[in-house]
């Protein structure tokens, strides 16, 4: 229905859409007025919604245009827009699905990651965020996603990072709390990162070049330090985690990637063909529940 009606108002069929996979990237201010600035902002509008819902694939692309929707719009993003347009055409049978076991204990993981400086018109990062539920027999379920450039610039990956893991923490927390009532027992929270230098500063508490973080981005990192590492986190169940580039699930939510390496992120959020079964009704509910 959103490709239906973007192609009714630009004038040309779904069918002429094609099947673009490039990625989204690179996008800047325009000085050329774009044809389709008019209804860009009601477009990525339906697109947004579409991405928060059911189809992370397209949460970081969708995320990027929607900055220039209301002013500085150019053909490179009337472009950009038939291309993911094209995509979600092409893709219309895929949808979130997962089979969620109700015989199980579950627990939260929720990998966090940034794409450095990755705009190339304001030079700031990109926070990306994958929530995932994880049981004992290894079924996983992806329940969120969040793709957001950040308020700032910053100076440096490990300083991006923790900007991304202190301002979206409090999702994390949220499911938390939530699988608790659910199951009755206290889920373990392990938030993932693929940079070692950031569990480095977060262990330690504090680092000179990074002391500008409290006033200047409300980050504290002594605060991340007890969290985490402070007599406390034992009990709460949670703990900061490496893991490798390839297996952060946030990865594509902070920038483009092609071929066979999207394919398998898309996989891991659990978009996959749709069906209607007793599990995927199981599976909208609890997705529902938790956001």
């Amino acid at each position: 229905h959103i490709v239906d009606e973007f192609c009714n108002d630009i004038g040309i069929k779904p069918g002429e859409l094609g099947k673009p996979m490039h990625p989204i990237n690179g996008l800047k201010p325009s000085g050329e007025e774009g044809q389709y600035q008019q209804i860009a902002s009601k477009h990525i509008g339906a697109l947004m919604h579409l991405a928060r819902c059911t189809r992370g694939d397209i949460q970081c692309a969708t995320s990027t245009l929607a900055q220039f929707a209301t002013t500085e719009w150019g053909k490179e993003h009337d472009a950009a827009l038939t291309q993911v347009m094209g995509y979600c055409k092409n893709t219309a049978h895929l949808a979130w699905v997962a089979d969620v076991p109700t015989n199980t204990a579950w627990n939260v993981w929720v990998d966090f990651d940034a794409d450095f400086a990755g705009c190339q018109y304001t030079r700031r990062s990109r926070t990306g965020v994958s929530i995932n539920l994880w049981a004992t027999d290894g079924t996983t379920v992806c329940v969120g996603w969040v793709s957001q450039k950040q308020s700032r610039a910053a100076h440096s990956t490990p300083e991006a990072e923790i900007v991304a893991l202190a301002t979206k923490l409090h999702r994390g927390l949220r499911v938390q709390y939530v699988v608790e009532a659910i199951q009755g027992t206290l889920p373990e929270l392990t938030c993932g990162t693929d940079s070692q230098g950031t569990i480095d500063v977060v262990r330690k508490g504090y680092t000179h070049a990074m002391c500008h973080l409290e006033r200047y981005r409300a980050v504290k990192v002594a605060w991340l330090n007890d969290l985490f590492f402070g007599p406390q986190a034992k009990g709460q169940k949670i703990r900061l985690a490496k893991v490798g580039t390839t297996e952060n699930r946030a990865d594509p939510h902070t920038k483009p990637l092609m071929g066979p390496v999207f394919r398998t992120h898309r996989e891991s959020m659990n978009i996959m063909p749709q069906r209607c079964d007793a599990a995927h009704a199981i599976a909208s509910t609890t997705k529902a529940t938790t956001h």
